[in-house]
């Protein structure tokens, strides 16, 4: 199959990178013709053609090439800046950007392309999902949202001190990107938002209501990994899409309940969504750029408002 895109330059040699982004490159046999990064990179198990420690010395072949930012989300405008008017294809890993001022400036601009890297949107339990949401919205009462890990990454950027590195932010995103993707007007929302924090756990627990609908959002830090939507309909049915922001290829379920009884249980073999990001044409990224940075926009705001809420509740840097 003609991916469009042969070259791959990693810019930031991550630990996700390592486990998810290179073995999606991998499988669809592209190559990957340069690391960018201030580490080692020398016992790397792929081959690479070149390694160099800044962004501005990149020059490769620009229409066949992607650049793959895989920093932390505060470097991510400077970086973005400086290739989006160098014409580079820039796939970014989420969130994109941190403060939405920063985001107008690419708008109704028709320089190159800007990808955030959110796998779970091509995803086979993301479309069920879509359809289900469609098809039944009308009897859908309430949706609830969970995602728990166990405990931050070590060695990372991430830092609960620091909300733009926090998981309100690295975890956050992902929630609230699935309420822009269902057309919610995220800059009207006024969001109820709570903590249950021990030495434990630290869960942000976030509430609002939109057209007759009771929208409950969890994220956080807990001793367990939690990671569905649940979409509660015709009052005493449920629906549980399981790993559903969970992004790489893997066997899902989907549990269908009435009166909290389990009474059927899909499976699907679900797809890698990276691989399937990277099958997407390049003009069909630049066609619909505006609505997804104005979406993205959408997002950024609403994670600012929660954190400042966060904020105020937790005493935390911003």
């Amino acid at each position: 199959m003609n991916y469009k895109f042969k070259n791959i330059i990693l810019v930031g040699y991550s630990k996700h990178a390592k486990n998810k982004i290179i073995p999606a490159i991998t499988k669809l046999k592209l190559k990957i013709i340069c690391i960018v990064s201030s580490q080692n990179i020398k016992n790397t198990t792929i081959p690479v053609l070149k390694s160099i420690n800044n962004i501005e010395k990149i020059n490769f072949n620009k229409e066949d090439t992607i650049i793959f930012l895989c920093t932390p989300p505060k470097v991510h405008y400077k970086q973005i800046k400086f290739l989006f008017y160098n014409k580079y294809n820039i796939y970014v890993e989420k969130p994109a950007f941190i403060r939405e001022k920063n985001i107008d400036i690419f708008i109704n601009k028709n320089k190159t392309i800007i990808v955030e890297n959110f796998m779970y949107q091509h995803t086979k339990i993301y479309n069920y999902f879509l359809k289900f949401w469609k098809q039944n919205t009308n009897e859908i009462f309430k949706i609830e949202m969970n995602f728990i890990i166990p405990e931050l990454p070590k060695n990372t950027f991430r830092d609960n001190d620091d909300y733009y590195n926090s998981y309100i932010f690295d975890i956050g995103c992902y929630p609230i990107s699935l309420l822009s993707k269902l057309n919610l007007k995220l800059q009207k929302i006024k969001y109820e938002i709570s903590l249950d924090k021990d030495k434990y756990k630290n869960i942000t627990k976030i509430l609002f209501n939109s057209k007759k609908i009771m929208y409950e959002i969890n994220i956080g830090v807990n001793q367990s990994y939690q990671n569905n939507v649940i979409l509660h309909y015709d009052k005493f049915k449920s629906i549980k899409f399981d790993y559903f922001f969970y992004g790489p290829d893997k066997i899902k379920k989907i549990y269908f309940s009435k009166n909290n009884k389990i009474n059927k249980i899909l499976k699907i073999n679900d797809l890698n969504g990276f691989v399937e990001i990277l099958k997407i044409k390049r003009s069909i990224w630049k066609k619909n750029q505006n609505n997804r940075l104005r979406k993205m926009r959408d997002v950024v705001y609403s994670l600012n408002k929660i954190s400042k809420q966060y904020i105020n509740l937790n005493n935390v840097k911003s």
